[in-house]
Order: structure tokens, then C-alpha cells, then sequence
């Protein structure tokens, strides 16, 4: 006799159609899941990430219900904002804590409660979610919260840091297992929590459909012709944690050759000054196009002849696991990281690619120079990254795993 299916709901602020990591990520397993003798609720926003407006298709309201194949998804108010300031960053999590809160009692019974970070109100809705259905706490860890604000803003102190640490500690506290997207937040979590806590890694991997792409005709509005161009390629976030003016002045630096090419797809709060920036430079190198639907993204990625992983030289980021990192892998692509750290580590283990300097325009234009004139070695490193991913860090698998531990809590 087949075990009953375990009831989870999962409080995920981003999830599809909105893209970047976060919502692939909860997309992805959510997916998984309900695959996997799990009847899954979700508990989500509205769409408008990342334009800050509403997707089409879609209109404000308090809540709208639908199906995503097996998956029943609850679609949450929320006031979308461009998140361009502080204000409107608390406007935007606020509204969505907000709406989360009154929509919670519509939500059906659960065994588990799942709440994904950012931002820290998710989480908590998700422990207030499970304590009115009497069921277990897992609590998701992207991103390590305030200390991520803290970097990036340098707003050591004062009410809201206060506040901030204030509910981080709670909610460590409460959760009857805490999940991982990157292995070395356990060491910040430990000094945090006032007594042990169960982990299970849950890390960011290649989905499998990356692994295996059929040729397709894709139309992209705004993509000039790249025949014949070594294409360097960013996309996703184009936020302050990716130090995206090193790739403006990288590209200012490479101007004079004919032949190379960056292109940038995705949209964030840095997007117009690197415009801008690009402008003001006269580059005629440079090519931004917006996000772009994820079935998308393997042929996008395919554009190009090597892909750059940025982020800021902070301390924050020595623990930092980009989820693009493994999509460009997977797609057989050399690398460029100027990441310090776990990540740094992972790509030296791949072979997959070559780690430099964060915030380092000079070496970054010099590294892309040097694969530009490498073709056999930047096609080594596409290849053996890879061999890696495919063996150690595909999402389902990972997914898997994580089923299996969620079914003993």
C-alpha cells in the first residue's frame, strides 16, 4: 500500500513566470515535489519581478488561484515596485507579508511549511503559516539575511539592522530543519542559533533540461547579428551585488577589437547606469536585451563563447553559490568567475573555467582577451565544466535528496 502523499506548502515571494534564480529554483522543485508523492501547494505574489509591473496575463488583486501542472498555486497581492531604494524595497516585502498573512487561512491543511529567503518576511510568514496548520517549519536559506543588506548598504546599525537580527534569530530558532542552498552558511547559522538544528543541503544545480537542448530558431527582439563575434555574456540580476560598471569598463577596454562582443540579458536597478555608462563611452560593443522566458535561456546561452559570473568583493560573497554558474556549465561554456570563496573552489575543482579578482576590470578584459585568442583552451574548459555538473550537480538529483529528508521530518 502506497504511503499517504505528505501536504507541503511552499511561501516563495518570486516563482513562473517571473524569472531569475529564485523563482527557478522554487519552480523547480515545487515541480519535483509533486512528482514525488507530495501534494504541493504554493504560496506566491503576483507577477512583476523583475520589471516591477504586472505580468501579462495577470492583474492586481488579492488573490488568484491556478494550476501549474500538478502544482496548486495561490497567487498573493503585493504592490510591485521597481525596488529601486529602500523604500520601495519595504513597500514591495511588506505588501507581500502583508497579503500572505490575510490569504493564509485560505490555504488548504499541510504537514510542512516551507519559507524561502529573501527576503526574511517570507520566512516568517511561512512560521506563522505553519503554526496555524499545525505542521513542521523548514526554513530555505539563499541568502543570509541582514548580513547580505549589511554588506551591500554598509547599514551596520540602527532599528531596522536591530529588527532584522532581532527576526533572523527567531526564525533559525523555530525551524524544524533549515535547508542550504550553498554548505557554508551552517557556520554563520551555528553562531546564530541557540541550540543545534537539523540541516539538509539544498543546493543550486543544473536543471536537466539544460543538459540536453534541441536546435531551435529563437526570436529575440533587439539581438543585433553575432556571426562571427566572441560573444561574452551576462545575464540575470543586473543589481549593485554584481559590480556590473567592472563589466561596462571591461567592454571600454576591449573596445578597439572588431570581433568582440558582450551581451547583456536580464534587468536590475544597475541596468540603466550601465546603459548609460556604455553610452557615455561610446561603445558600440555592447548589446542589453530584457529577461527573457527561461525554455529561453539554453539556446540564449548557447550565443555565447564564454559567460562571466560577477559579485562584488565583500565577505558576504566568499559564501555565495551563483545558480547561473551551473546553467553556463551545463551548456558547455568557459567561465570567467570573480567570485572569492566556496565558488571560487567549485569552478577550480570543475576545471570549468578561470577565477580572477572581483571588481577587477584590468584582468577581466585580459582573461577574456587570453580565451579570445585560446579557442582550443576555452573549449576544454567548456567541456570538463561540463563533465562536472552533469555528474555532481544536477538539480533533480539534488532535489531528490532533499525529498528524501524532507519526508522524515
Amino acid at each position: 500500500m502506497r504511503d499517504r502523499k505528505k501536504k507541503i506548502i511552499i511561501v516563495s515571494q518570486y516563482f513562473p513566470p517571473e524569472t531569475g534564480a529564485a523563482s527557478s529554483r522554487m519552480g523547480d522543485l515545487s515541480k519535483q515535489l509533486s512528482l514525488d508523492n507530495y501534494e504541493v501547494t504554493v504560496l506566491t505574489e503576483i507577477p512583476n519581478y523583475p520589471e516591477g509591473k504586472i505580468t501579462n496575463g495577470y492583474s492586481l488583486g488579492l488573490l488568484k488561484r491556478e494550476k501549474v501542472g500538478t502544482v496548486q498555486v495561490f497567487r498573493s497581492f503585493v504592490l510591485p515596485t521597481k525596488r529601486r531604494n529602500f523604500l520601495e524595497r519595504a513597500i514591495f516585502y511588506v505588501s507581500f507579508f502583508l497579503g500572505t498573512l490575510i490569504n493564509s487561512f485560505r490555504l488548504p491543511a499541510a504537514d510542512i511549511v516551507m519559507g524561502t529567503s529573501p527576503s526574511p518576511l517570507t520566512a516568517l510568514s511561512a512560521w506563522f503559516i505553519a503554526r496555524i496548520k499545525g505542521a513542521k517549519f523548514v526554513l530555505d536559506i539563499r541568502d543570509l539575511w541582514p548580513a547580505s543588506i549589511i554588506s551591500l548598504t554598509h547599514m551596520k546599525s540602527g532599528l531596522v539592522v536591530f529588527v532584522l537580527k532581532k527576526l533572523e534569530k527567531f526564525l533559525y530558532n523555530r525551524a524544524d530543519l533549515i535547508s542550504l542552498a550553498v554548505p557554508g552558511f551552517r557556520e554563520h547559522i551555528i553562531g546564530v542559533v541557540d541550540k543545534p538544528k537539523n540541516y539538509i543541503d539544498l543546493l543550486n544545480g543544473a536543471p536537466d533540461e539544460f543538459f540536453e537542448v534541441e536546435e531551435s530558431n529563437i526570436s529575440i527582439e533587439g539581438l543585433p547579428n553575432l556571426d562571427g563575434k566572441f560573444v561574452v555574456f551576462f545575464s540575470g540580476n543586473h543589481g549593485i551585488a554584481q559590480a556590473t560598471d567592472t563589466l561596462i569598463k571591461a567592454a571600454e577596454k576591449l573596445k578597439e577589437s572588431d570581433k568582440i562582443h558582450f551581451l547583456f540579458v536580464g534587468n536590475g536597478i544597475c541596468k540603466p547606469a550601465m546603459i548609460k555608462l556604455s553610452k557615455e563611452s561610446g561603445l558600440t560593443n555592447t548589446t542589453f536585451i530584457g529577461s527573457q522566458p527561461r525554455k529561453k535561456m539554453p539556446h540564449i546561452i548557447d550565443m555565447a563563447s564564454l559567460c562571466v559570473v560577477p559579485l562584488r568583493r565583500l565577505p558576504i560573497f566568499e559564501h555565495a553559490m551563483p545558480s547561473k554558474m551551473f546553467e553556463y556549465m551545463a551548456r558547455g561554456k568557459p567561465i570567467i568567475l570573480s567570485v572569492l570563496g566556496e565558488a571560487k573552489t567549485l569552478l577550480e575543482e570543475s576545471g570549468g573555467g578561470i577565477c580572477i579578482e572581483p571588481e577587477n576590470h584590468k584582468e577581466l578584459a585580459d582573461t577574456i582577451l587570453t580565451l579570445y585568442e585560446n579557442s582550443e583552451m576555452a573549449s576544454q574548459l567548456g567541456k570538463d565544466g561540463k563533465e562536472f555538473v552533469r555528474n555532481n550537480y544536477r538539480k533533480s538529483v539534488i532535489i531528490e535528496n532533499f525529498s528524501k529528508a524532507l519526508k522524515e521530518v
